[in-house]
């Protein structure tokens, strides 16, 4: 059938008939929106094809083809309103893919917001020991920090808990990021904000203390994150697990090291070894 450009606006039919039962966010733009032109033109199919996450396009040739009055088009009309119908399809095909198609990457996203930072718990396998950092607060601490990736960024939790291992003992730990992300972790809730600790178990050589204090910070970079921490000692797990001693620990955020001098304790080591043997990872 014959018909105006005109008659098509008026009328405002679409590439995709309604009766076909695309959801409205497969269809493509009505005439309205699109650039009229004196040509013949491919009718355009979008199909979805089930249980896949995108749309697909294809091009379908027929015998109910777009015919206007007067024609006089050449081929780069018709390559160029064909360009023009594919640049609509990839932004509705993007849309639709976004927020339809991807729900697990939205839900990862959504759940990492809630995280502060992330760090590591160093456990000596050989003393039965925790090995905790003196850090910017004048308490002993587990390694960790600030979330320093996009939450999009993957992994960004276990790199950024590999870095603080790395940067708070000044470069005398550090672990392969698989190994890490095998690791066991506990997450503390601080207000609103959770802190994901992984327990990393390592045997430490028993000069690792003396080694920290003498090391030489002209070797590292003048980043400030490798000046974070001064020290470095053991503290027994024993006192952790007995429950007169433990409640002593809590109470007071004081703990005993190897050598049984008393030293402040970080109240989110406290949180993180208290999660620990909780879930009994210590």
């Amino acid at each position: 059938m014959t018909t105006t450009i005109e008659n098509f606006l008026n009328n405002k039919r679409k590439f995709l008939s309604d009766d076909e039962g695309y959801p409205s966010s497969a269809r493509f733009l009505s005439l309205n929106d699109q650039i009229p032109t004196n040509c013949n033109a491919k009718k355009l199919k979008l199909m979805e094809t089930d249980r896949l996450s995108s749309t697909t396009m294809e091009y379908e040739e027929t015998n109910e083809m777009m015919v206007c009055e007067g024609s006089t088009s050449t081929k780069s009309d018709v390559q160029q309103t064909i360009d023009i119908a594919n640049k609509s399809a990839e932004i509705i095909s993007a849309k639709h893919h976004d927020s339809e198609t991807n729900p697990t990457a939205l839900m990862a996203s959504s759940v990492l917001e809630k995280y502060s930072g992330s760090g590591v718990l160093i456990v000596d396998t050989i003393s039965s020991s925790v090995l905790l950092v003196f850090d910017y607060t004048k308490n002993y601490n587990c390694c960790g920090g600030y979330i320093k990736y996009d939450l999009d960024e993957p992994k960004c939790l276990e790199k950024t808990a590999q870095e603080e291992l790395c940067e708070e003992t000044r470069t005398l730990f550090s672990c392969d990021l698989d190994h890490l992300t095998s690791c066991p972790f506990v997450d503390v809730q601080f207000s609103d904000e959770i802190f994901r600790c992984y327990i990393y178990k390592v045997a430490c050589d028993r000069d690792v203390c003396s080694r920290f204090e003498q090391f030489d910070l002209s070797e590292l970079s003048n980043d400030h994150s490798y000046l974070e921490t001064t020290s470095m000692r053991f503290f027994p797990l024993k006192q952790f697990h007995e429950k007169r001693s433990w409640k002593m620990i809590d109470r007071t955020s004081m703990g005993r090291d190897q050598s049984g001098q008393k030293c402040p304790l970080h109240r989110r080591v406290i949180s993180v070894i208290k999660q620990g043997l909780k879930q009994n990872l210590l």
